[in-house]
């Protein structure tokens, strides 16, 4: 069966528009006496590395007021404070106490947390508050696509222009914080200092138990030796399903070689190809970059993988109003021996509670050729931002640089070397590819602009959906249109910081 139904929607980014130039210009310099123009009073305390913010900076216990909204975040998560009446032992809350705490120790701070539940109100949410001028938050992290939408309305600062504020340091995303460049401005920023980013980049599970009833080859060592390729995972896939009951039909009783939905299967092998459509210059401006002749190959191979099915039982179809968890119960009940989902599943209580052993490993290559592993960073990651109204703007970048580094020494190794290695993974296999899986997640800036140059980044999803191959066709007659858009964008950008 060929047409295939989508169960997870990634909602379109909103595309940086003209006004984001006009975000900020930058922010009082903290003065030589101790004092600064917008943070009030400031006296000596050790600085301890953090050489970009000035020695014996110490904010004598003002309060940092943060905003923080995420699809990813149950009620009772807080990716920013836990309060010590919260802690009960959980690995993560107490290391973002821990962090937090440090934080505020160093800098002489009180940072205090407001969890917006309905995150894709977060834009609405900084145009009031700024339209009203009660400081209601003096720093702001949400999901990617609520970002970029605030970020374009004007409402957020040049986090370059911040003097507390280093975004060259390692405990900050270059690959993905390159891609929110645009012309030296950069009004949101992904690191250490969140974790949830972390959630959703794309893995593929394998079921062990099918594995070796099967006398399948366990895929670890084809990735150890370059040889983890896109073919390989096809014939995977197509030897292993098998129809259980012999009726000729899929149905639950049945053993499927694969699940996943078009929005994964379409979005995730475009990056794990390493085939950005576009890429940020030298001048911090996006081009575009694709390969059209690969990636019209590529895109092929992601339709067999779809369409190819070994009779009907390779892939496992399911229906528009179910949720991934869906196939995570599958896979749970050993009727599913690959899955496409992203490396939170490992945290549902689907596979915590999966009575077969699993592993984990990345997407494959495109080929032998390929250089290394790459993974889709879904736009459930979490950029932090100041406003552009707000009053503390040193110390509020003196904070996000604080946390992000104490992150890095305590978040971080919390989440990723004790939950994601030891607490939700089944074996010591696994932890080795989540090292290969988090060094190579990358961003296609074609998804940050696709609101503005037009519809490039999900042409190859609609087209599977239409059941059509031909993408080099649908770029030959679309490339002019996209590069008017992009240098009409350029223009207006740089006529505006003229």
């Amino acid at each position: 069966m060929k047409t295939r139904k989508t169960i997870l929607s990634m909602a379109l980014i909103t595309a940086l528009s003209m006004a984001i130039a006009a975000c900020g210009n930058g922010s009082a310099p903290i003065n030589p006496d101790g004092t600064s123009s917008d943070d009030g009073s400031v006296t000596t305390a050790p600085a301890d590395g953090l050489s970009f913010i000035p020695e014996g900076t110490n904010y004598n216990g003002e309060e940092v007021k943060i905003m923080y909204a995420h699809v990813l975040m149950s009620d009772s998560e807080n990716e920013v404070t836990y309060t010590p009446d919260e802690l009960d032992g959980d690995i993560i809350s107490d290391a973002v106490y821990k962090r937090t705490t440090m934080a505020e120790e160093k800098l002489g701070v009180k940072i205090t947390s407001e969890h917006l539940k309905d995150y894709g109100t977060l834009p609405k949410v900084i145009e009031q508050s700024i339209m009203a001028d009660d400081n209601r938050f003096d720093a702001v992290v949400g999901r990617l696509q609520v970002m970029v939408t605030a970020s374009s309305n004007g409402h957020l600062l040049n986090l370059k222009n911040i003097k507390t504020l280093d975004l060259s340091n390692q405990w900050w995303d270059p690959n993905v914080n390159d891609c929110m460049d645009f012309g030296g401005v950069q009004n949101i920023a992904s690191g250490d200092i969140n974790y949830c980013d972390d959630y959703s980049i794309n893995v593929i599970f394998f079921n062990k138990k099918l594995f070796e009833a099967y006398g399948i080859e366990e895929p670890y060592q084809l990735v150890r030796d370059g040889t983890w390729t896109f073919d390989k995972l096809l014939e995977m896939q197509n030897d292993a399903a098998v129809d259980l009951n012999g009726d000729g039909k899929q149905d639950d009783e049945d053993l499927y070689g694969l699940g996943t939905s078009n929005v994964i299967i379409v979005d995730a092998y475009c990056s794990a190809y390493k085939m950005n459509m576009m890429d940020v210059g030298d001048d911090g401006f996006p081009y575009f970059s694709i390969d059209l002749d690969k990636f019209s190959s590529a895109v092929d191979k992601i339709f067999d993988l779809n369409w190819q099915t070994n009779g009907v039982h390779a892939y496992k179809e399911i229906s528009d109003n179910n949720e991934m968890t869906d196939l995570c119960n599958y896979f749970s009940q050993d009727h599913l021996v690959f899955i496409h989902n992203w490396l939170y599943a490992s945290e549902t209580s689907y596979l915590r509670d999966m009575k077969s052993d699993y592993g984990i490993i990345p997407y494959p290559k495109y080929d032998e050729n390929q250089d290394g592993y790459y993974t889709f960073q879904h736009d459930q990651i979490g950029l932090f931002t100041i406003p552009v109204t707000s009053t503390k703007k040193d110390m509020a970048g003196a904070v996000l640089e604080a946390m992000s580094s104490e992150s890095s020494k305590t978040v971080v190794p919390s989440y990723y070397e004790v939950a994601l290695k030891s607490k939700y993974s089944r074996d010591s296999e696994s932890a080795e590819m989540i090292d290969i899986i988090h060094n190579g997640h990358m961003l296609d800036p074609a998804w940050i602009y696709c609101s503005y140059i037009g519809d490039l980044a999900q042409a190859p999803r609609n087209l599977m959906l239409k059941e059509k191959r031909d993408f080099m066709s649908f770029y030959d007659s679309n490339k002019s249109k996209y590069q008017k858009n992009l240098d009409k964008l350029i223009k207006d950008f740089k006529s505006l910081e003229e």
